[in-house]
């Protein structure tokens, strides 16, 4: 754990010290030149990724953390917010990309496009258990590659762009009364905001901007200075959230259970505990 710290340390931190240098290439790997760090085997470097997600995903204020993986190389490594982060879509092309997920939830609609747009082999979320929630792309059908290279590339991106526009009806389907639930309650909660910051002086408007983003930015409620009224709002904001998770969490594993996978492009699997099935 050291050793891969200490690695980790001379990567992503500003240090005077050359990338080149060795550290430890028996058991962890060395950094490159193009900050890259070239881990003993590709299972190494997977193991090193999911623990700086599980690092992410206890430290005081949860968030996730993206890394990707490819070959034995790790390439990036992202820290996000409380329950997003982006990903650098030129590093992403048959690589294997893993976030956490802080709540537990299943892969995302998002990730699956985000993998599809970057061509990742790979998409895989972990969550504070260290349990994995993953699709991983089919391979592209052989006669792809006995066509010209512009005919292929056109057709891949239609490919691409049809099955987006599929799996996002579907899910949205799937979800729309919880959805239209969802909303009915998130313009209740914004219309009351908007009327406490009527009626506040500058100084308390912007504690409440604060308790905001860090609620959006870091899943935290910090009330600190506001009015009662806001405070109430953002109990009912993160009872609304959590309502959010548990009910889509059980319909998001269904939805990529029954998914076909030579339609989607890709095979679901999970290990999740939280994830009750008959």
């Amino acid at each position: 754990m050291t050793l891969i710290s200490s690695a980790y340390t001379k990567l992503w931190t500003p240090s005077q010290q050359s990338l080149k240098e060795a550290i430890n290439n028996k058991t962890i790997g060395y950094v490159l030149p193009n900050n890259h760090v070239n881990f003993v085997s590709h299972e190494k470097a997977l193991e090193v990724g999911r623990k700086r997600i599980l690092q992410a995903l206890h430290s005081q204020e949860p968030y996730e953390r993206g890394i990707i993986v490819k070959g034995s190389q790790i390439t990036a490594d992202v820290k996000g917010e409380h329950n997003r982060v982006s990903f650098p879509q030129d590093e992403m092309e048959d690589s294997v990309c893993m976030h956490g997920h802080v709540q537990s939830t299943p892969i995302s609609t998002d990730d699956y496009f985000i993998m599809l747009l970057g061509k990742a082999k790979e998409i895989v979320a972990i969550n504070p258990n260290g349990e994995y929630s993953k699709l991983t792309r089919l391979s592209p059908p052989q006669w792809l590659g006995k066509i010209p290279e512009k005919l292929s590339k056109f057709l891949s991106e239609l490919q691409t762009n049809m099955r987006i526009k599929q799996v996002d009806k579907q899910y949205k389907a799937q979800t729309k009364d919880i959805d239209r639930q969802i909303s009915i309650e998130t313009n209740k909660i914004v219309n009351e905001i908007r009327k406490i910051i009527s009626q506040s002086d500058p100084e308390t408007t912007r504690h409440i901007s604060k308790c905001i983003k860090d609620f959006q930015t870091k899943g935290i409620i910090n009330t600190e200075n506001v009015p009662d009224e806001m405070k109430q709002v953002m109990l009912r904001w993160k009872k609304l959230d959590d309502f959010e998770v548990k009910t889509k969490t059980p319909i998001t594993d269904e939805f990529w259970t029954k998914q076909d996978p030579q339609s989607i492009g890709a095979v679901y699997s999970t290990d999740y505990s939280n994830i009750c099935r008959s």
